[in-house]
């Protein structure tokens, strides 16, 4: 990966963490993430992605669902690939998740993925990219199709990358979410926050009509 971050100062984290849909029997059949896709849990395309651009460190940040999705991982995950588990006693929220993550690991440079999300982005170049601008933070966002005669609008796709030194800034302890929070405060502080723009989006699972549409 030539004038790129080097994979291994480069490491991978999921972020599992997400609201129920509503209180239907299906919704609690099983974690989201754990949802069977073509045959495997959904989360497993994440770590896929991961391994296939040659990360090997991934940080797996479940929650209450870590020892259930440490089972199930366990068959699924690519060969070679050195997984690590981040379960927080309360709820932290993505941001929290991740600064708890990143403490944990020597890496400096994190590729962030949420773990509902079938990621189609490719890394070489979001790396690069995310080096060449000098960013704190790199967003993947995805332009929606413009409808009559508006612009189209950047939607965020769940994948961003981090630097190390951009999450100093989440309180140890509590709720820090990350679009919502993390990414408002870099900015209040005038952190660089860029974008990469994806070609396609990425297929997520939302609600029980786009897991549906995920597995059409």
């Amino acid at each position: 990966m030539s004038n790129a971050t080097p994979l291994r100062r480069t490491a991978g984290v999921i972020l599992v963490g997400t609201h129920p849909w509503t209180d239907s029997a299906f919704d609690r059949l099983m974690p989201r993430t754990l949802l069977p896709v073509a045959h495997r849990p959904l989360i497993s395309y994440a770590l896929s992605w991961l391994h296939a651009a040659g990360l090997r460190d991934v940080t797996v940040c479940g929650n209450r669902e870590t020892q259930l999705l440490q089972s199930v991982l366990n068959r699924h995950a690519p060969s070679g690939i050195r997984l690590k588990y981040q379960e927080d006693a309360m709820p932290r929220g993505a941001g929290g998740s991740l600064r708890d993550a990143i403490a944990n690991s020597d890496a400096d440079t994190f590729v962030v993925a949420e773990g509902a999300a079938i990621p189609n982005v490719d890394i070489e170049s979001l790396l690069q990219a995310h080096q060449q601008s000098g960013a704190a933070v790199t967003v993947v966002v995805h332009t929606e199709a413009r409808r009559h005669g508006n612009p189209g609008l950047q939607v965020p796709t769940g994948i961003y990358v981090f630097q190390r030194e951009s999450v100093a800034a989440v309180p140890p302890t509590g709720f820090c979410d990350i679009k919502e929070k993390l990414l408002s405060l870099l900015y209040r502080e005038g952190q660089h926050i860029a974008t990469f723009e994806a070609s396609a989006p990425s297929p997520r699972v939302l609600s029980a009509s786009t897991y549906l549409a995920v597995n059409e």
